[in-house]
């Protein structure tokens, strides 16, 4: 199982419209259902929540939240390319060091993966912090249950104090 790069046709790196970021979003939309469906994603995503009662939503999206916090760790992307790493990937790093490296979009996808492989929907939201005409900075999951909206955030830039300028979502 290797890493999967995709490199956005549009603007390149840093997405400079929305449609280059909705592009990136739906790359990554695919990545999370394909994962979805497969055994370790599956397996990891029961592991996290045994022992928790099944009907406690709020506990169950603790221990991913917990999960993604204390096994990952903010590494940025190589120059020019928009590195995406699948979330089997991602854990098979976990399992083999304990942590995987990767920026917001890999523990967005790994988030929103874990949840769907429990039963949960989920989505992505993009955010530019900089003005209508500045790129997408920040992306994470955000996964819906019966008391409403959870976000698992948990990469989100120390400098980031002040609210979204911009933000577009996507249902994966």
């Amino acid at each position: 199982m290797g890493s999967r790069v995709f490199r956005p046709q549009l603007q390149g790196f840093a997405p400079r419209g929305a449609r280059t970021a909705e592009v990136t979003l739906e790359r990554m939309r695919d990545l999370v259902n394909a994962s979805v469906e497969r055994s370790p994603v599956l397996e990891a995503a029961r592991a996290i929540v045994r022992g928790i009662d099944g009907r406690d939503f709020a506990a169950q999206l603790g221990a991913i939240a917990w999960f993604l916090t204390s096994r990952t760790a903010f590494l940025r992307d190589p120059v020019d390319d928009e590195y995406l790493q699948s979330p089997e990937l991602m854990l098979e790093r976990i399992r083999h060091d304990g942590v995987a490296e990767g920026d917001c979009d890999d523990v967005a996808m790994l988030g929103a993966a874990l949840a769907k492989a429990i039963g949960f929907r989920a989505g992505f939201v993009a955010e530019s912090y900089q003005g209508p005409a500045a790129p997408f900075q920040h992306v994470y999951a955000v996964v819906a249950s019966p008391a409403g909206p959870r976000s698992l955030d948990v990469q989100r830039p120390r400098e980031l104090t002040h609210p979204a300028l911009r933000r577009i979502t996507l249902e994966v």
